[in-house]
């Protein structure tokens, strides 16, 4: 979740924003994985029945443990009408603390943790280079920008000024990052046919 240049936004809001349900279906669609805990949410906003909240604190809490509870409970649920894909942690960072969300999402990644980040699309940028090329596995760029929710998790963000991406970060990880461009579009013809979840 970013505010890029010009931002107009509340100081105590910007690192609020929401991701829409049409954004984590992509996300979901697009790696094939199913997204059980949200790292970074609240309760109005969140994108998983199990999230981490800013009172818990995301760097106080060990993600792969809750995950692997969260995997417990799933695999006593029958999953013949939705077979079982693998599991991965969704993180929308505050602006402000991207950067930290980004070095912690690595490092699980090294102990078999993959997770899913929503990411300004800045390629270009030093942070990038540093933080994101030859460590993430994938990084999917879609083919325009996607808006955001507002604190509420409902009404939608008037003028998003930057372009978001999905990076993924995973334990099969070689030392090399794979982008893959997307088109909307095609996503959500999918997710009308049923196929997001």
């Amino acid at each position: 979740m970013a505010i890029l240049v010009k931002s107009t936004s509340k100081a105590n809001e910007k690192n609020r924003w929401g991701t829409t349900w049409r954004c984590n279906n992509h996300a979901a669609l697009l790696t094939g994985y199913a997204f059980m805990l949200d790292v970074c949410a609240e309760k109005q906003t969140a994108k998983c029945a199990n999230f981490i909240s800013p009172e818990e604190n995301s760097f106080n809490v060990d993600w792969k443990h809750r995950l692997s509870q969260i995997e417990k409970k799933v695999t006593n649920i029958e999953t013949v009408r939705h077979p079982f894909r693998p599991t991965a942690a969704w993180c929308n960072p505050p602006f402000d603390n991207k950067f930290a969300f980004i070095n912690e999402c690595h490092k699980y990644s090294k102990q078999g943790v993959t997770s899913v980040m929503l990411l300004p699309w800045e390629r270009t940028t030093g942070w990038w280079r540093d933080l994101i090329n030859n460590k993430a596995s994938r990084v999917f760029v879609p083919d325009g920008r996607y808006p955001f929710l507002d604190i509420d998790g409902k009404t939608q963000k008037p003028g998003v000024n930057f372009s978001s991406c999905f990076v993924e970060f995973s334990p099969t990880h070689f030392n090399r990052t794979e982008y893959i461009d997307f088109e909307r579009s095609s996503l959500d013809r999918k997710i009308v046919l049923g196929r997001a979840a």
